[in-house]
């Protein structure tokens, strides 16, 4: 977590960030869990092939955590 944070926005994320990230990968695999296709449909998306590393419940929760970070504000440059 603190990796992917530190990648994308050039800092550590603070408890508070921390713990939010935390709770989004924990729902993220209750919803990948709870849909195993859905989340295969996730790890199969674009045009490059999964290298299949992992399972694809575990790979989806981290995808739209990965996607959560990517998407901040403070990680977005407008203008």
């Amino acid at each position: 977590m603190r990796w992917l944070f530190r990648t994308v926005l050039s800092r550590v994320p603070d408890e508070k960030e921390t713990g939010l990230l935390t709770d989004a990968l924990a729902q993220q695999r209750y919803h990948a869990g709870a849909d195993a296709k859905a989340a295969e449909a996730i790890v199969a998306a674009g045009e490059s092939v999964p290298k299949q590393a992992g399972p694809a419940t575990e790979t989806a929760a981290w995808t739209m955590v990965a996607n959560l970070v990517l998407n901040l504000d403070e990680t977005v440059t407008r203008n």
